[in-house]
């Protein structure tokens, strides 16, 4: 029943993202078509290489920032980090180690 459930939960999921991703898509689309048939006067095709240039020179500066602040946040996290003792009871002790302690 569990499994099922989590199935339809993700497919309702991905079927409500794919139309959020189709229309930009199909905008992108149809704006290359026009751009590769020459169907543009000249303004509007520099304008609209002008802002493909800007817009992937953003997405690679993003991308490298990212990677750079990832990068120190791992050079900068300790190797090891500290591990708390569990505390159990005076009775687990004993019965753990097989001789009875001492209370700190």
């Amino acid at each position: 029943m569990a499994r099922s459930h989590l199935v339809a939960n993700l497919f309702w999921r991905y079927l409500g993202q794919s139309p959020g991703a189709v229309v930009p898509a199909t905008i992108f689309n149809a704006v290359i078509d026009a751009l590769q048939a020459h169907q543009l006067g000249g303004s509007a095709k520099h304008y609209l290489y002008q802002s493909f240039y800007v817009a992937t020179h953003h997405v690679c500066a993003g991308l490298s920032g990212a990677a750079l602040i990832i990068l120190g946040v791992v050079l900068l996290a300790p190797r090891y980090f500290p591990v708390a003792e569990q505390r159990t009871s005076l009775a687990a002790r004993e019965i753990r180690i097989g001789r009875p302690e001492k209370n700190i």
